[in-house]
């Protein structure tokens, strides 16, 4: 059975090939790994019933793909296939083509948080499928070229293509009209080179996440500007660029135009979202023409998480019953801004039957709080409470599986004593 199924419009055809062949090169998988209509290789086998081979190849496949375009959100297939993968409970990983807005989308698409077409967002849709399929993507380097042509809009395509046609063109010219002749020519004395005495640019880096960049074992928050200098330019159009990585991860990126003197790059971000340790980041800031740059590495502490209360009680000693509404309150510090706390009850029934529950908060002044008015839980049943913090804001309805557990505490129901 195919592992990734890829829903979207005929239009959009060319984009979902090009989608493919970079989800091909960084997993490396083959063409019977993917379910797309139209897509070489990955069409319905001769002999198969389509409505049975699309309702299985939705049912089983680990990844999910929906391409948003103002085609497709009009396709009644394309809404049909989210339909169904919706009603399996699996995640679901909407990606807007080039050229489309979330603005553009209808409802219930526009309540769906889609993937832009950006390179960092594709990063982001290479990490999740790899979380997906639970494996590890190739190097960045080996699908780099992929990615610039999925962001790359038609016109950027066709005016690269012009460029290259005028190159041509003018060298074919500049034969045909200045042929080569036989009596040879005297070579000109070269002139003498010319001592250039303006200085070379000077990139300094001041500030860090608002620390001093100069710092040794420089701690900084999970996100902020960068801060710094540019002096000695020979023109005016520069731009500094900055990019963040820690291991083979790209985190961030930044680029602004300036002149000589202070420029600052806005809020990046420096730890990995999701990750409930210390995290070591790169941060890599160079200047547009080629020029001087400057490699800093930074550590972010860990996220702190806490958890006060659990139905008005200390986590230990928590106690719940029926009729009244399920609720638990922490503290949450040194998160970034696109994290959300997650809470997991699991539920073991008296006959082993298990069930569930999860839900995502987003923090808010450094606390979170959650509560839900149960009444289907098993008065007799053992409970686990699990809380967690998870770097993915598009999750819903589903437990992150990568995610590691920050907290366990037992819930006892009806005088039972808890187990720890």
């Amino acid at each position: 059975m195919p592992r990734v199924f890829i829903s979207y419009s005929g239009r959009d055809a060319r984009w979902v090939n090009e989608l493919t062949d970079l989800l091909r090169v960084a997993f490396r998988l083959a063409a019977v790994d993917f379910f797309a209509f139209r897509v070489s290789g990955a069409e319905i086998p001769p002999g198969n019933f389509i409505a049975e081979a699309v309702r299985e190849a939705i049912s089983s496949a680990e990844v999910f793909i929906v391409v948003l375009s103002r085609t497709s959100v009009r396709s009644p297939y394309v809404l049909s296939e989210v339909g169904a993968r919706w009603g399996t409970g699996k995640p679901i990983l909407p990606v807007l083509t080039r050229g489309t807005t979330a603005e553009a989308l209808p409802s219930p698409l526009a309540e769906m948080k889609a993937l832009i077409c950006s390179i960092s967002d594709l990063h982001e849709l290479i990490r999740i499928v790899g979380n997906q399929l639970d494996e590890e993507p190739q190097p960045a380097a080996s699908y780099q070229a992929h990615l610039e042509r999925l962001v790359k809009t038609k016109y950027q395509l066709i005016l690269s293509l012009l460029v290259a046609t005028s190159v041509l063109l003018t060298l074919f010219f500049a034969v045909v009209l200045n042929p080569p002749r036989n009596s040879p020519k005297k070579r000109p004395e070269p002139l003498p080179p010319i001592e250039s005495t303006a200085p070379a640019p000077v990139l300094r880096v001041i500030r860090i996440g608002g620390a001093d960049a100069q710092k040794k074992d420089l701690e900084v928050p999970p996100a902020g500007p960068v801060e710094g200098t540019l002096e000695g330019l020979s023109t005016k159009k520069y731009s500094v660029i900055a990019l963040v990585t820690s291991g083979k991860y790209e985190l961030s990126e930044g680029r602004i135009d300036v002149s000589p003197g202070k420029w600052t790059l806005p809020a990046l971000s420096f730890r990995m979202p999701g990750s409930l340790g210390e995290t070591l980041a790169d941060v890599a800031i160079t200047t547009v023409p080629v020029g001087p740059s400057q490699r800093i590495t930074v550590k972010v502490p860990a996220p702190k998480l806490t958890i006060e209360s659990i139905c008005g009680m200390p986590p230990e000693k928590a106690r719940w019953s029926r009729g009244h509404p399920f609720e638990a309150r922490g503290t949450a510090s040194g998160i970034l801004a696109r994290e959300r706390v997650w809470i997991s009850i699991h539920e073991v029934g008296e006959r082993g039957e298990q069930k569930d529950r999860c839900f995502y908060v987003q923090p808010s002044d450094g606390s979170w709080k959650l509560s839900e008015p149960w009444n289907d839980l098993k008065p007799r049943g053992e409970h686990s409470i699990h809380v967690g913090l998870t770097g993915n804001p598009h999750a819903d309805h589903v437990c992150p599986q990568d995610q590691r557990e920050f907290r366990e505490f037992h819930l006892q129901k009806e005088g039972k004593e808890a187990s720890r």
